[in-house]
């Protein structure tokens, strides 16, 4: 779930201005983006535009608490992680004749912020999990309104194995984990929605996002992004065990700033809760998750 949300945040969110160039198709299986209201006047066409050799490098945070109940009674309490950090460089590295962009991206520095109720036992354990995420590079080309076209990463040696399966899972869904801009023009007060059906970790949802365009002023756009996710019962295979999923629902929000001159939304933050209902071994669980992801200008 948190790969769809982090898509919101980063992919398809290069840079804010009028393109030379016309769109081009969306990708197959691209997300659904539906223009609710086109705002006030004056509007225009909202487009991605970036230039080879262009470099941003930004921080991301993700802090996350989960609980789980099984008849009535807590197996886990409600827990707090420690904040993770992770620096992400990002490059430009082409433009295609229509207007498609190449950009490269390297993940650098994670790290867990300092957090003086977190258990030792959790640090650790977490610590050595993303640790092997340093030095994660990977692509993506993107078209002038955001969709993903092509995008793929490779991971380090060192990764920790079950982290490698969850971003092995999130490989088939890249090209999914956009935040495309509607192809008619906009002006101030726009609402659009964007629909998409994932499929990650074996897990099926389906993730509407809902946009408004708060503010408009030369080459920067506030937006603000309402989220919600649901999942019907399915079976999900996952580190060698089956387990039925009965129901999944998340609901969040939050906001973001796109700017001519950055190469991604930022500053970016958007906080997400879900409960979900599963079924393992004849035993039914309740599990909530709350998570808050967030991207800031280093």
């Amino acid at each position: 779930m948190k790969h769809a949300v982090l898509g919101i945040l980063l992919v398809g969110s290069l840079a804010l201005g009028t393109s030379a160039y016309a769109d081009s198709d969306p990708p197959t299986g691209a997300p659904v983006v539906k223009l609710l209201s086109a705002g006030n006047a004056p509007r225009k066409a909202l487009r991605l535009v970036a230039r080879p050799g262009y470099r941003q490098t930004v921080v991301m945070t993700m802090a996350m608490g989960m609980s789980m109940q099984s008849g009535g009674k807590d197996l886990v309490p409600m827990t707090r992680m420690p904040e993770m950090r992770m620096t992400l460089d990002l490059a430009v590295t082409s433009v295609a004749a229509n207007g498609d962009m190449r950009c490269t991206f390297k993940i650098t520095k994670p790290g867990l912020a300092p957090d003086p109720n977190a258990a030792p036992a959790v640090v650790e354990a977490m610590t050595k999990s993303i640790a092997g995420l340093d030095g994660t590079s990977g692509y993506a080309v993107l078209t002038s309104r955001g969709f993903t076209r092509e995008a793929d990463f490779q991971v380090g040696p060192n990764v920790d194995p079950q982290l490698k399966q969850l971003l092995d899972g999130m490989r088939q869904s890249l090209h999914q984990l956009a935040a495309p801009l509607p192809a008619e023009p906009i002006g101030k007060g726009a609402r659009w929605e964007t629909t998409m059906t994932l499929e990650i970790n074996g897990m099926n949802l389906t993730q509407v996002a809902t946009y408004e365009l708060v503010e408009l002023a030369g080459r920067s756009a506030k937006l603000a992004v309402t989220l919600t996710q649901r999942a019907g019962h399915q079976k999900i295979q996952r580190n060698g065990m089956s387990f039925d999923l009965i129901s999944l629902a998340s609901s969040g929000s939050g906001n973001m700033t796109i700017d001519l001159a950055q190469l991604i939304a930022s500053p970016a933050t958007i906080s997400i809760s879900s409960a979900s209902e599963m079924e393992a071994m004849g035993q039914k669980m309740n599990m909530k998750l709350d998570m808050t992801m967030g991207i800031a200008r280093k």
